[in-house]
Formats: structure tokens, sequence, C-alpha cells
């Protein structure tokens, strides 16, 4: 067959629609002339929709295309519940405030006390702790349980040494106690503890009575009744905070890198509550403003109480590894027990905000510096969460008090005893003249006199009994 006549065969097959032959035989693509002819369809040529634009969202408070809610998927930082934010949640369930505070995870202390409460049918021993401000409870005990619920998202936890808790989260549990039902909240941590119950639940549980009328931490307006008439000339000691005659100064490791570190978001509800009680320390010149650049600024600590007021404290993450500790010896309670004797006659002294009556040298304030919402301040006072206060306070008061007989001294508590009387009432007095030549004032609500036993350091303390006298 000639060329001219398979070209012609071809087009006739073409036109028919028909598969054409190659070669080997095999039909080809097969394609309609009307497929030929049929423009392609693509997304230029399909006619475009305007998008739906939604303002004031309720879900995100913003405005976005209908269907993708930025908000979808994600949870509520205030109430913990997914598919809105924090900004536009209505709930007065807050589900966590910035920062929780616990005094410590330790189950070691002797004569701790702890109660018992009957939680998803199991009997699980608190430690009540009432400088903690959160309940919390170990990951093995929240296993045991068996729970179902998911866990809401928890608050940042830290002991008021610094160290920081890893938190799984939080829920709301049923426990009964002296036969009642109780809703509480706690916070599941993965360190193996003990369990603590703060503040706000042993108020709860009528475990600890908060009076209505609450007393200013910094500053007694007026002297406990309960000072024994002898000692009415010093109610001076009982007024106000003091300032001893001594500068304490902060010294750091060398070479150290300073840390600049931005605030911290203070939840709303208390951001009034903040803000005054940082006017009120500046007035008392505790602290002061900062406006010029420093090496270190370090995150403050809003920590709210039960009676609805706040204390500051500092959160010196990075300033405390840095810091030359003096490793002061503390005395034990066994020690300062077999001093007393044949004591028969008690009396506690309580110093007002202890570390805030010991100044700090100029160079020293400034590593203190502390960043909040409403600009930066420095302490002039030893403040709160340094590493090295606790045992900086025992030294200053051995230092100033240590001397006196009948004396014992526990960071800022004084134990004051006597075999008779007379003899307690001149320690008593001996006491109170010092309090007023150092300027150290004392907290007079906390102050127990002339007590024949008292509870103090987790002991019960009974007048000595000699032998045969029974």
């Amino acid at each position: 067959m000639s060329a001219e006549a398979i070209n012609r065969l071809t087009l006739d097959k073409f036109k028919s629609g028909k598969p054409v032959l190659g070669k080997s035989g095999q039909g080809g693509s097969r394609r309609s002339s009307t497929e030929v002819n049929k423009p392609e369809q693509d997304d230029k040529f399909r006619p475009s929709r305007t998008p739906t634009l939604v303002t004031s969202c309720k879900w995100c408070g913003g405005s976005h295309v209908k269907g993708r809610c930025p908000a979808f998927g994600k949870q509520c930082s205030k109430c913990g519940k997914s598919n809105h934010f924090e900004k536009v949640c209505n709930s007065e369930n807050v589900a966590s405030l910035d920062e929780y505070v616990i005094n410590s995870l330790s189950g070691q202390q002797q004569s701790q006390w702890s109660v018992d409460l009957l939680m998803a049918g199991y009997t699980v021993p608190f430690k009540v702790d009432t400088g903690a401000s959160c309940n919390v409870i170990p990951l093995s005990c929240f296993n045991k349980f068996g729970h179902t619920k998911k866990l809401l998202p928890g608050p940042r936890v830290r002991t008021y040494n610094g160290q920081s808790l890893h938190v799984l989260g939080q829920l709301d549990v049923t426990v009964f106690f002296n036969s009642k039902r109780f809703q509480i909240r706690v916070v599941v941590i993965k360190e193996d503890n003990v369990p603590i119950l703060g503040l706000p639940s042993c108020c709860e549980l009528g475990l600890v009575h908060v009076p209505q009328k609450q007393v200013n931490e910094i500053v007694v307006d007026s002297p406990s009744t309960n000072l024994p008439p002898a000692f009415q000339n010093y109610k001076g000691v009982f007024i106000g905070i003091g300032k001893l005659p001594i500068e304490h100064e902060i010294k750091l490791k060398d070479n150290c890198v300073p840390v600049v570190r931005p605030p911290r978001r203070v939840p709303f509800k208390i951001r009034d509550l903040v803000k005054k009680k940082l006017d009120d320390m500046e007035q008392l010149k505790l602290i002061c403003k900062v406006t010029e650049p420093t090496e270190w600024v370090n995150p403050m600590l809003a920590v709210q109480k039960a009676g609805g007021d706040v204390r500051i404290c500092l959160d010196p993450l990075d300033l405390n590894k840095v810091i030359k500790r003096q490793h002061y010896p503390v005395p034990t309670a066994q020690e300062l027990f077999a001093r007393i004797g044949k004591a028969k006659f008690f009396s506690t002294l309580d110093a007002t905000s202890g570390f805030l009556q010991i100044p700090l040298s100029e160079e020293s304030s400034f590593v203190t510096t502390f960043a909040t919402p409403f600009g930066r301040y420095r302490f002039l006072r030893l403040p709160f969460g340094i590493c090295s206060a606790p045992e900086v306070y025992q030294q200053a008061m051995i230092q100033l008090f240590g001397d006196l007989s009948g004396v014992e001294i526990y960071f800022d508590d004084f134990f004051v005893w006597g075999e008779t009387r007379e003899e307690h009432d001149d320690r008593l007095k001996a006491v109170f003249d010092r309090c007023a030549q150092v300027n150290l004032k004392l907290n007079a609500t906390k102050c127990k006199f002339l007590q024949s036993e008292l509870p103090w350091m987790t002991h019960h303390l009974l007048p000595t009994v000699e032998a045969g006298s029974r």
C-alpha cells in the first residue's frame, strides 16, 4: 500500500472516531470529535464566589472569613473550654491564675499537720499548707482514682524557694470531710510527693478561720490588747515596720551573666490590688521606682491571700543561681528545746515582715529590680524570694539578740521563757528594750504572752514537771 493510501485511511478513521491502529496493531487513545472541540474548564473559567466576612466574631472577637475562625480547636485559658478565646469568655469559672505558690513539697517534717479526705472511695492524707494558694496531688494519686475527666489547663506552680513544678493540669473533684460533701479544685503534678491542701480549701472545709477584719501585714495601726499591763509602755514596738541598723550586700559569683526578664501578666481581677500594694510599699520606702537602665530585671510574683489582699514577692530564679550564700547554721527544734530547761512560763514574739526590716546596699538594691505592668521597681529592703534571705535574717537576729538570756530565735520568731514569772518578765522586758534600741517592730496579732503551754515549731510545749511534784 502506498504512503498516500495509508494517510487517507488514517484520516477517514480519525473522522469516524474509531481508534487508529499503529504498526503494532494496538489501539491508540480514543477521543471523540466532541471532546476535541470542547474547551477544557479550569478554575479560571469557573465563576468566582465572594467569601463571606465575619466581623466581631463571638468566638474569637476578631474579623475573618466565614468558617475560618482562628479560635476553632483552641482552648480558653480562662475557663479551660474549647473553641473560643479568653477575651470573649463570659464564664465566671476561672481555670487558672498566672501563678500559684506553695511552701514546700516535702513530707518529711515531724508532727506535720495533715487531714484525711475521702476522694473517689479512697482515703487521701493531705498535708495542710496554709501558705499554699492551691491544692496539689501527684500523678500517681490521680491515676489511682481512675478519673476519666479530661484535665483542664493548669497554672504555673512554684515553691517559695523557686522550684518549678511539672504541672499536668487541674480538675474539680468531690471530697468528703466530717460527713460533708465539698467540691475542690486540685492541680495534678508529675512529681511524686505528698498531696497538699491549700489555704482556700482549708477555709472552705473549716480547718482554718480567717477573721473578717483583715490586718495589714506591713503596718499595724494599733497594738493588740493582750499585751500584759506591765508592758504597756512598749506599745511603740508594735506600730509600723522597723529598719535595723545593718545593711546587707547581696554578693554574686564572679563572671556571672545578668538576666533581664519581661513583666509577667497580672490577672485582671487582681490588677488594681497589685497596683495599690506597690503604691503602699513605695510609700513605706520598701521599694522605689526605677527609670535608668539596670543589668538585672527579675519577674514579680503576686500572690492573692484568702482575705483578698495580695503579697508582692520577687521571683529571682536567675539571680538565685549566682548568689553567694552565707550558709549560716540554723538551729533545729531539738537544739532549741534542749536549752529550755525547767521553763514554766512562755511567750512568743513575731517580727513584722521580718526580711523587709533589713536594708539593702544601693548596689544590691539595683540587683533586685523587678518588672511589673506598671513599670520597674527595686527593693530597698531584703525581699522574700532571695535564696540567702533566711540565713541572712537568722544571722542578723543572733547578732542583735543572741546575747540575751532565755531567748531562743528561729528566723522571725522569738521564744522567751522563764522558770518563774519574775524571770520570764525580766527577759521579756529585755527583748522589748532591745527591739526599741535596734528598731525591730513586732506583729502584735501573732504574739502570745505568759502562756503556761504553747504550740511552737509544730510542737506543743508544756511546763516541766519536777520529779516528786506529782
